[in-house]
């Protein structure tokens, strides 16, 4: 590589970064600017780099103008929605996702403080993973930092999304109404009230005038209700002799394997094998990944097999 070819490589790297920064000027502005512009520039070293390594700098122009819709795409697909109402603690987080593409979330955290509605769409899934399988195809642009956002994303987004299902199955319309445990035991117990206690107390108030009415009406209300009840929890019961498993139990099974799994990645320096181990453990558990993600993992695995560091490089070397 002569001093005229790498000269080249450097000012048509910086020719393509004004362009980008242009662009993106007119789109967007404040930290999120600047946080696609880092990241920008970030894949835009790894092209440049590529490029040098592979001897193709006739080509790293048309390498990097795919970077001028695909980091904005991708911002987008990871950015959480405007959302109403929110608590002073989801704020502060919701600021620090804007500030970056990407932040490895504390999920306890997140599902106590971020609304439903974030909560329902942490992420973009589907444009997620159709910018994963472009990336995917693009070995210019990958770097580990790329490679941890896409991963940690989606095993981030699957976790939320499990819980939510789970407490949706659990509570009923009640959670996704409130979108609360709390609020949504608090709506039950009003339910209870209105269906037992509020009756009784009708009937008790109706009692002196209409005495034979009222004890016909309570009779006939109250007995349907127990049968309901008995037919509810015997037909739970013969459920769970046949071997079924307490809501619980299966809750856990679903919920611990990506847990587990989305714990390796908190680090900034990620064990390769470890983490490989608690992907494979978690689909022998029955969790589907996404193919996207097994994917860049084995990417991840062939160029480094050991140690993953996620913090912003120039590129692979």
């Amino acid at each position: 590589m002569t001093i005229a070819e790498l000269n080249n490589g450097d000012e048509s790297f910086e020719r393509w970064r004004g362009y980008f920064e242009k662009e993106l000027q007119r789109q967007i502005s404040g930290a999120r600017l600047r946080g696609c512009m880092a990241v920008g520039v970030h894949a835009g070293l790894a092209v440049r780099q590529w490029c040098l390594e592979h001897g193709c700098l006739d080509q790293m122009r048309s390498m990097l103008s795919g970077l001028n819709e695909f980091v904005p795409n991708l911002w987008e697909a990871l950015t959480p929605p405007e959302v109403g109402r929110c608590t002073g603690k989801y704020e502060e987080m919701r600021d620090s996702f804007r500030s970056s593409l990407w932040t490895h979330i504390d999920p306890q955290r997140f599902v106590a403080s971020a609304p439903k509605a974030h909560r329902d769409e942490m992420v973009d899934r589907q444009s997620l993973k159709e910018l994963a399988d472009t990336y995917l195809q693009r070995p210019w642009m990958q770097t580990p930092y790329l490679d941890w956002v896409f991963v940690d994303a989606l095993i981030g987004s699957a976790l939320v999304a499990s819980y939510e299902f789970i407490q949706n199955k659990r509570w009923g319309e009640n959670y996704s109404i409130y979108g609360d445990v709390w609020q949504a035991r608090l709506a039950l117990l009003q339910k209870f009230f209105y269906g037992w206690i509020l009756p009784a107390i009708i009937a008790w108030w109706t009692y002196k005038r209409y005495p034979s009415e009222t004890v016909m009406a309570a009779a006939a209300y109250y007995g349907i209700s127990i049968i309901l009840v008995f037919f509810v929890v015997g037909r739970w019961s013969l459920w769970r002799l046949r071997g079924g498993k307490s809501f619980r139990r299966a809750s856990s099974e679903l919920l611990e394997p990506l847990r587990t799994v989305y714990a390796k990645l908190n680090e900034e320096t990620i064990h390769v094998p470890s983490l490989r181990r608690a992907v494979e453990h978690s689909a022998e558990a029955g969790v589907a990944w996404d193919p996207q993600l097994l994917c860049i993992l084995d990417n991840v695995a062939g160029r480094s097999p050991v140690m993953w560091t996620r913090r912003f490089e120039r590129s692979y070397g």
